[in-house]
This record gives C-alpha cells, structure tokens and sequence, in this order.
C-alpha cells in the first residue's frame, strides 16, 4: 500500500511536471527557431521536455479571427515529464493558438491627444498621395484632440513591451549622441530627465522598420523613420524627417508643434511590418488537451 501510495505521488507529480513543459512551450512560442527544450524543476531535479509543431496540421487548421480577419497560429505541443529516480513519464499532447497583434489600431500618419499646431510647409499624407492635406479634416490622415491609449493600439499593455525590449538588449536610459540608428526591433527609450529630451539628428539616422517608445520627450530634426513611434511625452517635429508609418504623441497638456518641411506619409504595409515585431507578445491560449 505504502507502495502504490508513493507511485501515486510520483505520478501526479510527473503529470505536473509535464504540464511544467507545456507552460514553459507556451510561453515561449513563437519557438520555431527552437522547436524543443529540456529542463528540470524542484530538489531532487524532475526532468520534463518539450516539443512544438508549427501548424498547418492534417488534424488542426489555422483559424481566421472573424472580427479582424488576422491568422492565429496554431501550435502542437507534446510534452513529458519525470520524476527523478523513478521509471514513471507522464506525456501530455496540447494545441495552442497564438493570436499577434494587429495593425488596425493606426489609422493616421499622426494622431496626437492634444493640439496638433503645424507651421512651415509639413506634408501629411497616405494613400492615395496627395500633396495638400487639411490636418482639420477628419477624412486627412493627421488627428488631434484624439482619445487612446497604449493598450488600445497594440492590443498589449506598455510594461509588456517594455519588458521584451529589455530581454531583446533594445531597451535604453538616455542614450549618447549621436544616436545610434536603430532597425528590425522593438526600442523603448526611456529620458530619465522631464527637462530632456530623445533628439533624433538633423543627417546621419535611419530607423527601418522598428516600433520606437519613447519614455518622455522627443525631439525630431530629421532622419529617414520607416515604423511606428510611439511618444509618452512632447513631440516637436523640425527640419526634413521623412516619416513612413505612423506617429503618435499622448501628451494631454502640451502643443505636439511641426515646423520645417517634414513629409509623415500613413503607409499601412510599413505599419504592418513593424507590429509584425510584437508577434512573440501575442495573446496565447491552450485550446485542447490530452493525455498520450
């Protein structure tokens, strides 16, 4: 009895192990790149490992959100665990779907929570390309006075992404001049000083394809941004940036000011591009499960 007690335990304890892997596979998906993992938990060290299969799957499709049309990503996952010093596995199969974040939230070559104030000759604009846009007109591609939020945009909370730009090395504190150029990632930049500000050179930068948060404010004179920049602060805009993608400054209290001759073209593929670097911050979610 004492027997058959203890391999009770065991057995929980492996099934346990076990789900151990399939939390760690879902965490980590995307894990194409990395399709397999062991690793061991508690004292003494109980073994479980794991493996993911991209879908499509005979057995499981990929699915169409019906609201936003977006593919979710269907992943197998097998997974087994053990008990150390014993000769008792559990295995569990799961399918988990992985559902990224959309594009849809940008809709404008800028939108600003407070007074949009554009002096000098600034060319805000998006498909088709005209060259007179009324920043006033709703139709137009710039938006002031909006009401949004982070969460709403991206479809993930800002400690997220601030998180992943830390464990990805792209997160930075007041970073030197000249400022390094920046492409394919997720940067938050972070101004401890509320009297300072990110100054993006006249000549020299180039962001290509990246989401850039800036913690505090932001001063644009000029480079060539290919992505979505996201301002917690004031922007000021200046000098010749050429902007693709989308801009957006959530200062309530200040004028977001343009000045000189910038061109911020809406360019939905640029936009979708760069969410396309949030993918691992997906919304995920275990759909099936059974023992083998």
């Amino acid at each position: 009895e004492n027997m058959l007690a203890r391999r009770h335990v065991d057995s929980m304890q492996a099934l346990w192990v076990a789900e151990a892997g399939v939390a760690q596979a879902v965490r980590d998906l995307p894990t194409l790149h990395n399709p397999g993992l062991t690793d061991t938990l508690g004292t003494p060290a109980n073994k479980f490992n794991y493996t993911v299969t991209s879908i499509p799957h005979p057995v499981v499709p990929s699915r169409i959100d019906p609201i936003t049309g977006e593919t979710i990503e269907i992943y197998q996952i097998d997974a087994s665990g053990s008990v150390a010093n014993t000769d008792i596995t559990r295995n569990i199969r799961v399918f988990a779907t992985l559902t990224p974040p959309t594009p849809g939230g940008f809709t404008s070559a800028i939108e600003v929570k407070n007074l949009l104030k554009i002096k000098g000759s600034a060319v805000i604009s998006g498909p088709p390309y005209t060259d007179d846009e009324n920043f006033n007109d709703p139709s137009t591609y710039a938006k002031e006075n909006s009401d949004f939020t982070f969460q709403e945009k991206f479809d993930i909370a800002p400690e997220e992404v601030k998180a992943y730009a830390q464990s990805q090395g792209t997160y930075f504190e007041d970073p030197s001049s000249p400022l390094p150029n920046y492409a394919n990632g997720v940067y938050w930049v972070k101004i401890t000083d509320s009297n300072d500000q990110l100054k993006i050179p006249k000549t020299g930068w180039s962001g290509n394809n990246i989401v850039l948060i800036v913690e505090g404010n932001c001063d644009m004179e000029g480079g060539d941004f290919d992505g979505v920049l996201w301002v917690m602060g004031k922007l000021t805009i200046s000098g010749n940036p050429d902007i693709n993608g989308a801009v957006l400054s959530e200062l309530e209290t200040e004028i977001t000011p343009i000045t000189g001759n910038p061109d911020i073209y809406y360019d939905p593929s640029v936009i979708s591009g760069a969410i396309a670097l949030l993918e691992p911050l997906g919304t995920r979610a275990i759909v099936a499960w059974q023992e083998q």
